[in-house]
């Protein structure tokens, strides 16, 4: 901004008078906006009219703070290659036709082509640890690539102790996804996780169940009634105690997702050991290890492969003869990533893999004795007292 440069600013009642920029600029900078503030914004003569016409108004607003400028937020990157957009799907190891299913119901296909959802979302139900969770925030992952709006409804947030404020609360999110829908053109993806209290059905004379069912009521007043929001809900309980009126035609479609099979355990140990350990697993030494946990479920991979270099890391403590990771960082004895992954190999991933469910078993099993310790002996009646 030049400094010769002036401002002429007429008053209401016509009086004209001319102030020069910088001395206007200066004083903006200096009385009104604090100068950490303005010096990544151009101040325009609009920004000085503005300031001069609420001093005109109240001479004493100088004196008082303003609301602070900040920054524009960063605008969101949308993403247009189509295998970028789907990336996060590539770790949902279900059955194919179960996922595509999946895909489908939640509107994905609609979603890439720019058009209206057909599907008002899904219920994914089954025993924990089978993926549900997981599948359901790659799907919100996929619409946060595209520039929509997706976000996890924690149970907890929403819900409150004061009856009848976990339907307004329901009402408020609902509202902001139709709204961010509106804003940005897109459909708006909400999932709600272990969301089992918005499936079962209304328990007659309960004022907590019926507190419940109000929130209910807001939700199903959107779902399969308004385009503009995809919702899914994972939940533990069965299809029996739906709600009927949440999974009738035209709303929430609902899908079991059980324990892997061997392919899908194959896969996912493909997957997290390349993730986590950065091993590439060939197709025979998957298989194998699949085979080595029958009774284990996916997450019993995704955590030995998470945790497993941090295993290495304290054998490897141990084998130096330290007592603990703390003890050898004492000595300054460190343990590098170049030293854990020089030991990593597919036979000893095998033997840890074998060791981990023997232990978990065995563990499994004292808690069972445990629990059938505290349970109070049942006596016998009639003739088998």
């Amino acid at each position: 901004m030049s400094k010769d440069e002036n401002i002429i600013y007429k008053k209401k009642d016509h009086q004209k008078f001319t102030i020069k920029k910088n001395e206007c600029l200066e004083n903006l900078i200096r009385d009104k906006y604090g100068t950490q503030n303005l010096l990544n914004f151009p101040i325009t003569d609009s920004d000085l009219k503005k300031a001069l016409d609420d001093l005109y108004r109240d001479p004493e607003s100088w004196k008082k703070p303003s609301n602070p400028v900040t920054p524009p937020a960063e605008p969101q990157k949308v993403l247009t290659n189509l295998e970028e957009i789907l990336t996060p799907l590539d770790a949902v190891i279900l059955d194919p036709q179960l996922k595509d299913d999946i895909i489908e119901r939640c509107s994905v296909p609609e979603l890439l082509m720019g058009e209206k959802p057909q599907y008002a979302g899904v219920i994914l139900y089954g025993p924990p640890g089978t993926g549900k969770t997981v599948t359901l925030s790659a799907i919100a992952e996929v619409y946060s690539n595209t520039g929509s709006f997706s976000h996890e409804v924690s149970f907890a947030n929403v819900n409150s102790k004061w009856l009848g404020e976990f339907a307004k609360n329901m009402q408020k999110l609902l509202d902001n996804a139709i709204s961010e829908a509106d804003r940005r053109g897109k459909p708006s993806f909400l999932y709600f996780d272990e969301g089992s209290v918005l499936t079962k059905k209304p328990v007659e004379g309960s004022t907590t169940a019926n507190a419940y069912q109000e929130a209910l009521d807001v939700l199903k007043r959107v779902i399969g009634n308004d385009n503009r929001v995809v919702v899914a809900i994972s939940t533990n309980i069965l299809p029996d105690s739906f709600e009927a009126a949440l999974v009738r035609d035209g709303r929430l479609t609902s899908y079991f997702v059980g324990h892997p099979g061997p392919e899908e355990k194959r896969q996912l140990w493909q997957l997290f050991a390349n993730k986590y350990v950065g091993m590439e697993l060939n197709y025979e030494q998957a298989s194998e290890l699949a085979e080595y946990i029958p009774n284990e479920q996916g997450a019993f991979i995704e955590q030995f492969c998470r945790t497993y270099k941090a295993t290495v890391k304290r054998s490897i403590t141990a084998s130096k003869g330290h007592d603990s990771l703390f003890d050898a960082l004492k000595q300054g004895d460190f343990i590098r990533e170049e030293e854990v992954q020089s030991t990593l190999t597919y036979d000893r991933l095998k033997d840890d893999v074998q060791y981990a469910v023997e232990r978990k078993q065995e563990r499994d099993y004292a808690m069972l004795q445990e629990r059938l310790a505290q349970e109070p002996e049942k006596k016998g009646v009639g003739f088998c007292k």
